[in-house]
């Protein structure tokens, strides 16, 4: 155990010296853009590691490493992170048609700048995510060979049809199972756990997609509103908390799931149905979409809350 903490320390002694380095070298400019990405991204990424939080405490079964958990939900957060600015460098064209406020679209980062800035991200996480145990190290890397793969231009997955919703959910799936892994445990309530956090992106990335429409047909990305239209994608997003509804009834004794969660994720999945509903009223107002989707993100946290609580 102490070699393991050692270790860890070691690790992350490196990852601060990497970034300590960076900074020292390139100055107050990589300073304020990394900065700044910190604060303008954190808000679309916050679910990652709440999702990995949720499962360290439901891996752990009583026995929480305060220690563990701080690491492997830092980690995520990071990876997270890293995904999303990665995917503003490389979506320049579209968030300028979009009018998105970011440091890409403005001029206030320049492009090596942002490179470096997705690097000591990336090194951050994979950093405090090794420290952790080789599954979890194994996961970040898989999470992060999707994270490039979906916006790198020579594969750019996300200009895909499906693809870019499967990879997105993918991800955060991922980042879920991870704070399962990091305790040693991948019981049936964190698969189911992570699960739901997978299939809860098919009404997150369709619901950006109808917010980015203008932007995604200009440069001929295949979305699902472009590809499938308004009111299929609609059904496909009704369809998720349909499903875990469904779910639910059908894992409650094989779970073991306790009623005040099992009531609390059926009651999130019927405001979720709600919010759709009034989403479809209004998909002429973009500003109102873009605007309903941190409040998705709100029920996201809520729904892995309620499963907290019905697997405890």
């Amino acid at each position: 155990m102490i070699i393991i903490e050692e270790t860890a320390l070691r690790k992350d002694v490196y990852a601060n010296r990497l970034v300590s380095k960076i900074i020292k070298e390139h100055g107050t400019p990589f300073l304020r853009i990394f900065i700044q990405y910190v604060k303008a991204r954190t808000a679309p990424i916050y679910c990652f590691p709440i999702a990995t939080l949720i499962t360290v405490i439901l891996g752990s079964e009583g026995n929480f490493n305060p220690y563990t958990a701080a690491g492997i939900v830092t980690g995520s957060y990071w990876l997270g992170l890293a995904t999303y600015v990665y995917n503003d460098l490389t979506d320049f064209e579209v968030d300028k048609i979009n009018k998105i406020n970011r440091a890409s679209v403005t001029g206030k980062a320049t492009k090596n700048q942002l490179i470096m800035t997705v690097c000591v991200m990336f090194t951050i996480g994979l950093s405090l995510t090794a420290s952790i145990n080789l599954y979890t190290f194994g996961v970040s890397i898989i999470f992060t060979a999707l994270a490039i793969f979906y916006s790198h231009p020579k594969f750019n997955l996300k200009d895909k049809f499906v693809l870019k919703t499967v990879i997105t959910a993918a991800g955060g799936g991922l980042l879920s199972l991870i704070g399962g892994l990091a305790v040693l445990n991948s019981s049936l309530s964190i698969i189911y756990t992570a699960f739901t956090f997978f299939i809860f992106y098919f009404i997150l990335s369709p619901l950006g997609d109808i917010g980015d429409i203008k932007g995604d047909r200009r440069v001929g990305r295949r979305t699902f509103p472009i590809v499938l239209g308004m009111k299929a994608t609609l059904l496909i997003m009704l369809s998720v908390p349909i499903m875990i509804i469904i779910l639910t009834g059908l894992s409650y004794d094989v779970l073991n799931m306790n009623k005040l969660g099992a009531f609390a994720i059926i009651t999130t999945c019927i405001a979720i149905i709600v919010g759709i509903f009034k989403i479809s009223k209004r998909l002429d107002d973009v500003n109102s979409i873009k605007s309903f989707r941190p409040k998705m993100r709100y029920l996201n946290v809520l729904m892995q809350i309620s499963l907290l609580l019905a697997f405890l």
